[in-house]
């Protein structure tokens, strides 16, 4: 699997459909190196509609964990 471990677009690039096409683009690098699941975390607390985005891109929610008070939705996707 890879990891997606970080992920941002400035606020003033939002909504063009970056980090769509960023996601897009390591699914495919990692398809065409065999790898068969595509898994990252997604920062819930102050960014409830973040989970949901990758919902849309296909993922589902395996597991939900806290850190320093925060929580994070661990999210995975098969791509092959």
């Amino acid at each position: 699997a890879i990891y997606i471990s970080a992920l941002g677009v400035h606020p003033s690039a939002q909504g063009q459909g970056i980090a769509q096409e960023l996601i897009k683009l390591a699914e495919s690098r990692a398809r065409q190196s065999g790898v068969r699941f595509c898994r990252l975390d997604a920062r819930k607390s102050g960014y409830e509609k973040l989970p949901k985005f990758y919902e849309w891109l296909g993922y589902i929610t395996k597991t939900e964990m806290i850190d320093e008070g925060d929580t994070y939705v661990l999210m995975e996707k098969e791509i092959i």
